[in-house]
């Protein structure tokens, strides 16, 4: 039954380390693109341009809500840059906390938040208060990554379980 367990979760830590280095990449080439566009160097500046343009089916990139690096636009506005940035340090707690439980009314307390947050913006309540952006843009990226990691917890446990009642795993020790 420990076998089992182990290989889940080095399967699951494999996978974990994957969507960090994917996150962590997705924030580094978000602050890369200004700096690269701003650069002399030609090819520096066509990188860079690569970069705003992989990161745009993502993002709506609206200068006027985005944080500016030498006076150019990051290639993510602040509410998907601080999203990213909570997905990956929601990443970065599982890795080194496997078993998380959350109470469902903070969830539904942050999620209620955001939702708030963005509904009083659509309806011209405030108009992109950045600092509010951001806060609400990285309480939805932490709390999606752990909220939804409950679910995979549970499914290898519910996984082991049943291998474990059909015999897969189960060593018979002669007597």
């Amino acid at each position: 039954m420990k076998r089992i367990a182990l290989r889940i979760q080095s399967q699951n830590s494999g996978l974990l380390r994957i969507l960090i280095y994917f996150f962590l990449g997705l924030n580094v080439f978000n602050l890369m693109a200004p700096v690269l566009s701003s650069s002399t160097n030609p090819i520096l500046q066509y990188l860079g341009a690569g970069i705003y343009f992989l990161l745009d089916p993502i993002c709506h990139q609206l200068p006027d809500r985005c944080l500016f690096i030498r006076h150019l636009p990051m290639a993510l506005c602040v509410r998907c840059t601080f999203i990213y940035l909570g997905v990956l340090l929601g990443l970065l707690v599982l890795l080194w906390q496997k078993r998380l439980r959350l109470n469902i009314f903070l969830v539904y307390g942050v999620f209620g938040f955001v939702a708030i947050e963005i509904f009083t913006e659509k309806i011209g309540l405030y108009v992109n208060w950045p600092l509010l952006r951001g806060f609400s843009g990285f309480l939805m990226g932490l709390f999606t990554v752990l909220y939804f990691s409950q679910f995979r917890a549970g499914s290898a446990k519910r996984k082991e379980n049943s291998d474990f009642e059909r015999g897969v795993g189960h060593v018979h020790q002669p007597q």
